[in-house]
This record gives C-alpha cells, sequence and structure tokens, in this order.
C-alpha cells in the first residue's frame, strides 16, 4: 500500500459521491453567519466533511476479532516498559457489485474531522524519557502528545457541527493521518487512540492512516462500537471508497466511474437567519435550529438557499 499525504486523501473524498465538504457553498456559508454574531463563549467549530448514508445499503458480517497485547520496553534495557491492547480486527476486501450507488439525500449518517500529524512518535518517545520520567510515564505523554491533542480538536469541532446541523445522531468520524514514518507498531498507536476516544462523547470511529519507513502505509479501523448498525455501515462504505479509489504514478488521485458530485444546500427563514447571526448557541436554545433544512442537489442544479 502506497504511503498517503493529507491531499491526496482529501482529493480521495472530493471525488467520493458519499463525502460533501463543509467548507464550500451554503454549508461554509451557514458557518460564516454563525461566526457572525457577538458570541457568549465562542464561534462555532467546523469539521471538515459531511458523509452521506446510501439507500442501497449492503451489509457484512463483522470481521473476527481478537486482543493483542504489545509491551514496549525501555529503550536504554532497564527492563521496565509499559503495555497497550487493543481489540484488532483483519481489513477484507470490499463486497463486490456495489456500483450503482443512490445517495439518500436527507440524511448525515457521519460527520468527518481530517487530522494529519508530521512529527515523529519514536522521537517523541525517547525525548520524553530522556528527561528522567519512568518509562510507563513517558510512553504516555509521548503518544499524548502527538494524539491527542488532534483528538480534542476534533471532538469539538464534531460536536458544533453535529448541533448546528440537527444531527446528533450521526457518526463522529476522525481520519488520523501520520505522515511521517516511525518505528512504533501500528497496534501500540491503535491502542492508545482506542482508550482515548473512550472519554470523547463525539468521536465513534477512527481511520487511522499510517506511512511506514518502508514506503507503505498501513490502515487500521479503531471504533467504539463495532457492531452498532451505524459503525457497520460507514466500515464498508469508507472500505469501498478506499479499496476502489487508486492512486497514480504521480500521485493523482483516480476513481473509474460517473459518481454525483454533490453539495449542500442550507434553507432557513429571515427570523431564523437573524438569530443565528447573533448568536448561534442561544439560536439553537430557543429553537431555530428545527427552522434550518439541509438538502444535497447535484453541483449543476445547487442554487444558494439564503
Amino acid at each position: 500500500m502506497s504511503t498517503f499525504s493529507e491531499t491526496q486523501v482529501k482529493e480521495m473524498l472530493r471525488v467520493w459521491p458519499q463525502a460533501v465538504s463543509l467548507d464550500e457553498a451554503d454549508l461554509s456559508r451557514f458557518h460564516q453567519l454563525c461566526c457572525a454574531g457577538q458570541q457568549i463563549t465562542s464561534q462555532p467549530k467546523w469539521a471538515d466533511y459531511l458523509w452521506l448514508d446510501l439507500a442501497d445499503v449492503t451489509s457484512s458480517e463483522p470481521s473476527p476479532r481478537s486482543r493483542e497485547d504489545l509491551f514496549l520496553t525501555d529503550t536504554r534495557g532497564d527492563g521496565s516498559g509499559v503495555t497497550f491492547w487493543a481489540i484488532m480486527d483483519t481489513v477484507p476486501p470490499p463486497s463486490p457489485g456495489w456500483c450503482d450507488i443512490a445517495i439518500e439525500r436527507d440524511h448525515i449518517a457521519g460527520v468527518i474531522e481530517l487530522k494529519s500529524v508530521n512529527a515523529d512518535l519514536s522521537a517523541r518517545l525517547q525525548a520524553a524519557h530522556t528527561v528522567g520520567r519512568p518509562w510507563s510515564k513517558a510512553a504516555l505523554r509521548a503518544f499524548a502528545s502527538h494524539h491527542q491533542e488532534r483528538l480534542r480538536e476534533a471532538q469539538k469541532q464534531i460536536r458544533d457541527t453535529q448541533r448546528l446541523l440537527g444531527c446528533k445522531d450521526a457518526l463522529g468520524v476522525v481520519i488520523l493521518i501520520d505522515t511521517k514514518p516511525t518505528g512504533i507498531p501500528l497496534r501500540a498507536t491503535a491502542s492508545y487512540i482506542h482508550g482515548t476516544i473512550q472519554e470523547l462523547n463525539a468521536i465513534d470511529f477512527v481511520v487511522h492512516l499510517s506511512n511506514t519507513r518502508d514506503g507503505g502505509s498501513e490502515l487500521n479501523f479503531i471504533r467504539k462500537n463495532p457492531d452498532e448498525p451505524r459503525t457497520r455501515r460507514f466500515y464498508e462504505y469508507f472500505r469501498m471508497l478506499f479499496f476502489s479509489v487508486r492512486i497514480g504514478g504521480c500521485g493523482e488521485v483516480i476513481l473509474v466511474g460517473d459518481f454525483p458530485d454533490v453539495v449542500g444546500q442550507v434553507t432557513m427563514d429571515e427570523l431564523a437567519r437573524n438569530a443565528f447571526s447573533k448568536n448561534w448557541e442561544v439560536a439553537l436554545k430557543n429553537g431555530f435550529g428545527t427552522r434550518v433544512k439541509i438538502a444535497f442537489p447535484q453541483r449543476s442544479r445547487f442554487s444558494p438557499g439564503f
């Protein structure tokens, strides 16, 4: 599997029909409207993409899972260490025969935030250890500084987006890319991420991409509730994305097929527009969120909704 950059992952999402950018058309304008007023606390954070459900849903059987334990030993050889564990599963190829895609355009199935880490985890691990901390604390500190900050940022972005768009039941997804290869086994990182998201109620699913020192990459899906229906649906279709898109020789993203290109259209009455322009949190508290309607027309048929 070839290496991945943040630019390539963004392009993969751009060409895939289920992913809708929150940074264009009415969705971007709605966020700007909510940032314009005098806010009591803070301006709303905004995620990167919405993920639309499909009308033609196929479900695969749950993948076989097993617990994996990893013991990271002290690099200075004193015998101390720290244990990470996670429930891991294999990533089989997607089910065939899914080519006819019909988007269920009124249902937001997920809110996605993309985070990229361009730092050497193994170097941070060594640095945290050499300042005199016990190995177990050094390891946890290194992992926290490497991933936890971005996951906590994503928590806020996903939560505010869900509130503003009235889709609190949508799956909260983080795509986390480790662009700089490290010598740390992927399952150690995955187990730390799995433990971290248990404390973050807006994050249900992490897609972890990690580039490796041999010029390849590894993929792992980290899920709070693997057998939950909405989690399985996203898992199934994101695998379709990942195994259908190809990276060309010059790094270009290739997807063969005629897929719909949709954007977000937001409509609201004048009362709602005035309320959100003054203070988004007060507007939601006073029930103006019910006056906001979201649709996903094809780009060629889009016209601003407000």
